[in-house]
Formats: structure tokens, C-alpha cells, sequence
């Protein structure tokens, strides 16, 4: 589930509506606002959040929220399943265009998330940056051409 459709749930339960409720409400499928809620679709466009936050009757703190979660949790990578904001935030960073190989973005995303999680011992090896290394210098390497790394 994306961060926005997280957040989405949220406000339907605090609200006590179902989703076909808030489906037929605002003109869309059923099924649309499912995927939309699981992830597996892009959030909705600006002119249908307003509609929901009528519906729900959003303050404009709680619509600026979801206009944020919106604009990160647009389905341009496919995340795991329970993915945390952060990871969303991170695929958000690499989803412009650049002169980094689509390969070395994901991997810069991987190398992040596991400094961010501290999971990754930082010895040397084959896969894992070298000691006194970071994601932007692996990122420059393989642009120069260098792949010690991987």
C-alpha cells in the first residue's frame, strides 16, 4: 500500500465510509479506488481528491497531506509490499529523467535503503560499498564507467 493510499484508508475509516460508498459518491468504480488504496494504480487525479475531500470532509492541512503522499506514491516503481514512506520518497527522487542507467538508480535506491536500515555491513565486497563510500560517489563511478561494486 502507497503512502497515499494509506493515508486514505485512514481518513475512510475515520469517517465510517465504505469504498464502494465513497466510489458511487464520487463517480468512479469500485475496483478503481481498491487499486488506487492498494497501490497497484496511481492516486487520483487533482479534480477526483477534491471530490473526495468533500466527501470526507478533508481540512486543508489533511488535503495538502494527501496532495503531498500523492505526488510520491505515483506508480512509477513497483515497491514491496508494506514499503515504508521513506522507500516511496526515495523512488519519488529517481523518478526524473537522467543521465544514470535505470540499473543504477535501483541499485543507489538498495545501497540507501540498506545504510538507512543499517542492515549492510560496510566491508568491502562484491556487492556493498567499500569503507568511506556513499551512494553519490558509487552513482559518479558507474557513470564514469567504473564498476568496482558490482
Amino acid at each position: 500500500m502507497s503512502p497515499y493510499g494509506r493515508r486514505l484508508q485512514e481518513f475512510l475509516l475515520r469517517a465510517e465510509i465504505q469504498k464502494g460508498k465513497l466510489a458511487k459518491a464520487i463517480g468512479i468504480s469500485h475496483n478503481h479506488v481498491s487499486q488506487v488504496l492498494k497501490g497497484t494504480k496511481s492516486p487520483f487525479t487533482q479534480e477526483i481528491q477534491d471530490r473526495i475531500c468533500l466527501v470526507l470532509k478533508l481540512s486543508d492541512g489533511e488535503k495538502a497531506e494527501l496532495r503531498q503522499l500523492a505526488s510520491i506514491s505515483k506508480a512509477t516503481f513497483r515497491l514491496r509490499e508494506g514499503a515504508r514512506p521513506e522507500e516511496f520518497h526515495i523512488a519519488a527522487l529517481f523518478s526524473n529523467k537522467s543521465s544514470f542507467s535505470f540499473h543504477t538508480y535501483i541499485t543507489v535506491a538498495k545501497l540507501a535503503m540498506a545504510a538507512y536500515e543499517a542492515t549492510v555491513p560496510y566491508a568491502a565486497s562484491p556487492n556493498q560499498l567499500a569503507p568511506g563510500d556513499d551512494c553519490l560517489s558509487y552513482a559518479n563511478k558507474e557513470k564514469e564507467g567504473e564498476k568496482k561494486y558490482l
